[in-house]
């Protein structure tokens, strides 16, 4: 998954090039305990991607939203 992400942003930036580069986060399908993981993973992948910002979309419940907001932060 990781190598998936790192290859879906530098498509995005050769693709869109020189304008900005957005990720989106949306909802995931791990278990609850391993939401903050999962979206740590691709956040990570985001800043090394060197992505303008991130959009955190259709997430299916405010836990969620929170636990993708603070990975984005971190």
């Amino acid at each position: 998954a990781l190598l998936l992400l790192r290859a879906g942003v530098s498509l995005a930036h050769a693709a869109v090039a020189p304008l900005g580069v957005y990720g989106s986060i949306g909802p995931t399908s791990a278990p609850r305990d391993r939401w903050e993981d999962t979206f740590r993973v691709q956040a990570q992948s985001f800043a090394r991607g060197n992505v303008a910002g991130v959009l955190v979309e259709t997430v299916l419940s405010c836990d969620e939203g929170l636990c993708a907001l603070r990975a984005v932060r971190e």
